[in-house]
């Protein structure tokens, strides 16, 4: 099955659209509509062979609704009833997002058979649409159109593990190259997290194999590819993907570190919500004397962390952080003696007993919020104040609250 390449150009750009979208570059007129095209006609051929629409990802939130809505309010039937009930129901279910990616106005499609047998995802970032791409299976529950289901023999870079009570394991599974970051990993993590908050997963933790959680990018890989600055990009743009997903998916990530934690290491590290480190663990981000420069995150996140001067002084001198020192400039919030891992897993099922909806406001809301302006975020505060607290299953746990039946907080002495 084919599918046609379109590039995304024109100099004739409506004011009036650059509004609506707030952003710097706006897409025009012409391109809006050339993006829409290429949906629909990714669509059709999806619909042909059998594969259902499963989700649209678009760095302009606006522009993806605005052309969802549009095929769905459309007189004509050029697409066909069948696809425009696809776009309805996409757009019901909020199945549309603004995607961190970085880019100005990426898009992808992704669809995904009925049978849950396999997706296709079909993305632009940048200038044109790339190829046709296949991703690792994903599942779809019968049961519910937003229910999804994992399987971890699909993955290879990956070790999972799921237990009962909704905590998944997720090992990099590299020993010997440290648990280095390849493009193969990365593009695991995406799908991994991706599918986590709508696969029941409750809480995660992150550890790596052998003697060390993650040295960083994979510089073998990097120097053997020779990318250039374009595909280096590329390349940065899925590290983001996969972090992004980490911090803004809504579950609680526990990372379980041990041994070097050390440049794209520590930017995976800093993306997830708890970082658990012992005796052993080191962090470093020693781009500065590599000639290279941190391109997964770590001058947004380990900068929240430890603060613009000391970031500065880890990747201009190269120092090192470790022991007590670590945890008291923010690198992480539990040092223990011992195993990282029990402590992690013990921190991961107590944040599993929370109810879910809770959960996922701690862990995207927050994120979120950090983004915003003040007045913003304290709107945005209170909206997901209103939904979470007042959702159903918390009554339960409010009653026992008032009836003195439910547990006390107090303090740990």
């Amino acid at each position: 099955m084919g599918w046609e390449t379109v590039a995304l150009t024109g100099d004739a750009f409506d004011p009036d659209v650059t509004r609506l979208w707030k952003a710097p570059r706006a897409l025009s007129i012409a391109e809006i509509g050339e993006v829409q095209a290429q949906f629909v006609h990714s669509a059709k051929l999806a619909l042909e062979v059998g594969y259902d629409l499963l989700e649209v990802h678009c760095a302009h939130g606006y522009l993806l609704h605005s052309f969802l809505t549009n095929l769905v309010n459309t007189r004509s039937d050029t697409y066909g009833g069948d696809l425009k009930g696809r776009a309805r129901w996409a757009l019901k279910r909020g199945m549309f997002w603004q995607s961190n990616t970085g880019s100005l106005w990426a898009v992808s499609f992704e669809f995904s058979k009925s049978d849950g047998a396999s997706n296709f995802a079909l993305t632009s970032c940048g200038n044109e649409f790339a190829p046709l791409r296949k991703c690792t299976k994903v599942s779809r529950s019968k049961d519910t159109p937003m229910s999804i289901q994992i399987n971890p023999t699909d993955f290879t870079n990956l070790s999972l593990e799921a237990h009962d009570d909704g905590v998944w394991v997720v090992t990099l599974n590299r020993p010997t190259k440290r648990n280095a970051l390849d493009i193969n990993t990365i593009e695991e993590l995406v799908t991994f997290f991706s599918a986590a908050p709508r696969a029941g997963v409750r809480a995660v933790v992150l550890a790596g194999a052998g003697d060390h959680f993650c040295a960083g990018l994979d510089l073998i890989e990097h120097h053997d590819e020779d990318r250039s600055p374009a595909d280096f990009m590329h390349v940065c743009l899925r590290w983001h993907e996969a972090f992004n997903k980490m911090e803004y998916g809504g579950v609680p990530i526990i990372a379980a570190l041990q041994g070097a934690v050390v440049g794209g290491g520590l930017e995976l590290a800093s993306a997830a919500h708890v970082r658990v480190m012992n005796e052993t663990t080191y962090f470093a981000l020693p781009e500065g004397q590599r000639g290279l420069f941190t391109g997964g995150g770590a001058t947004i996140r380990v900068t929240d962390l430890v603060g613009k001067a000391r970031m500065i002084d880890m990747m201009l001198m190269g120092r090192v952080y470790s022991g007590a020192e670590a945890e008291e400039v923010g690198l992480a919030q539990y040092r223990v003696e011992g195993s990282s891992f029990d402590e992690a897993l013990r921190l991961a099922r107590r944040a599993a007993e929370n109810l879910p909806l809770s959960n996922f406001a701690i862990c995207s809301a927050v994120s979120h919020m950090q983004n915003m302006s003040a007045m913003d975020a304290a709107y945005a505060e209170a909206v997901v104040a209103g939904v979470v607290n007042t959702q159903p299953d918390a009554r339960a746990r409010l009653a026992a609250f008032a009836d003195k039946s439910g547990a006390r907080i107090r303090r740990n002495d």
